[in-house]
C-alpha cells in the first residue's frame, strides 16, 4: 500500500474512532512507524532506489543535469546561462522540493567535493558550480565540452 493510501486509511480510522481515541492513537503509531521506515525511499518512485541510485540514474539519463534549489541566486545564474544555449537535454532538479534533500546533497558531496548548489553534470560527469558554468558558457568552453562526448 502506498503512503497516500495509509494516510487516507489513517484519516478514516481517526474519524470513525472519534469516540474511541485509543484506537486512533494505535493507528497513528502504526502509520508513524510506517512513514519513518519508508519515507526515505518513497520519493524516489521505487522502493529500492537510494539517493545514490537516483542521482546516478539522472546523471546517466540526461546530457546535462543541474542540481539546484529554487531560491538560490547562484543556481538561477547557472540555469539562466544554460537555458540560453537551448540545449536539447537539460534536466534541472530542484532539491528544495525533495524530502531527501540532505541525503542527496551528502551524496553530491561524495561525488563532487561539495554539498553546495548548483552542481552541474555534463555527459555523465561533474562539470562544476555556478561560477565555472556561467564563465564557461560565456567563453564558449561549455559548448566545447558539451559537444565533445555523447552519452
Amino acid at each position: 500500500m502506498s503512503s497516500v493510501k495509509y494516510l487516507v486509511l489513517f484519516t478514516l480510522v481517526c474519524v470513525v474512532s472519534l469516540f474511541q481515541p485509543s484506537q486512533c492513537r494505535l493507528d497513528y503509531h502504526f502509520f508513524s512507524d510506517f512513514l519513518s521506515k519508508y519515507s526515505f525511499t518513497l520519493p524516489f518512485k521505487m522502493a529500492e532506489k537510494t539517493p545514490k541510485d537516483w542521482v546516478d540514474s539522472l546523471v546517466k539519463k540526461h546530457k546535462v543535469v543541474v542540481f539546484s534549489k529554487s531560491y538560490c541566486p547562484y543556481c538561477t545564474r547557472a540555469k539562466d546561462a544554460l537555458k540560453k544555449l537551448n540545449l536539447h537535454d537539460l534536466h534541472v532538479e530542484e532539491l528544495d522540493s525533495n524530502p531527501n534533500m540532505d541525503q542527496v546533497q551528502d551524496y553530491l558531496n561524495q561525488l563532487t567535493g561539495a554539498r553546495s548548489v548548483p552542481r552541474v553534470f555534463v555527459n555523465g560527469r561533474f562539470y562544476g558550480d555556478s561560477t565555472k558554468t556561467v564563465s564557461d558558457v560565456e567563453s564558449g568552453k561549455f559548448m566545447e565540452h558539451y559537444k565533445k562526448t555523447d552519452l
